[in-house]
C-alpha cells in the first residue's frame, strides 16, 4: 500500500484502503453483535436493525401527550409555561455563572427550585381548599335534601 504526502507533510494511505478497511470493520461487527434471543423474532439480528423498537414508546408517550392535550388545553398551556420557565432557568444560570463565577452560577442553579418548591407549599393549602369547596358545591347540586324526598316530602308517606 503505497501512501500518498499530504499538502502539509503527513503520509496518508490510499482512500480506497480505508474505504476497504471500514466495510471489513462494519461487517466483523454486524457478525459480532447479533441479538442473543433464540426464539424470540429479532434472533439472528444484528442489534443496530432493531433501531425503530428503541423509538416506539417515546414516540408513543408523546402521541399521547399531544392527545391529552389537545382534550384539556389548560394543560397544554402548563406544559408550554413549564418549558419557557425551565429554558429561562438556564439561560439566567448561564448568564450569572458568565459575569460572576461558577459559585454564583452554581447558586442560581439551586435556589431558583428551592423558591419555586416553597412557592408550591405555600400555596398548596389554597389551592386544595379551592379544589374541595368545587367538588362539594357540585355534589349538592343535583342531590335532593337529607331528611325528605326530591320534592320535600316526607318519604314514609305520612
Amino acid at each position: 500500500m503505497a501512501a500518498r504526502e499530504h499538502e502539509h507533510g503527513a503520509n496518508l494511505p490510499p482512500v480506497r484502503a480505508i474505504k476497504d478497511a471500514w466495510e471489513k470493520i462494519r461487517a466483523g461487527l454486524s457478525k459480532a453483535v447479533r441479538a442473543p434471543w433464540h426464539k424470540s423474532k429479532d434472533a439472528g439480528r444484528a442489534i443496530g436493525d432493531r433501531v425503530g423498537s428503541a423509538t416506539e414508546a417515546p414516540r408513543a408517550r408523546i402521541f399521547s401527550l399531544r392527545q391529552r392535550a389537545r382534550e384539556h388545553p389548560s394543560l397544554a398551556v402548563g406544559i408550554v409555561g413549564g418549558v419557557l420557565v425551565g429554558i429561562a432557568w438556564i439561560a439566567w444560570a448561564i448568564y450569572v455563572t458568565a459575569e460572576n463565577g461558577a459559585n454564583a452560577g452554581l447558586g442560581v442553579l439551586i435556589t431558583w427550585p428551592v423558591l419555586i418548591g416553597a412557592l408550591a407549599l405555600i400555596a398548596a393549602p389554597f389551592v386544595l381548599t379551592w379544589m374541595l369547596v368545587k367538588r362539594l358545591s357540585a355534589d349538592g347540586e343535583g342531590s335532593p335534601p337529607i331528611a325528605g324526598g326530591a320534592n320535600g316530602e316526607d318519604p314514609a308517606g305520612d
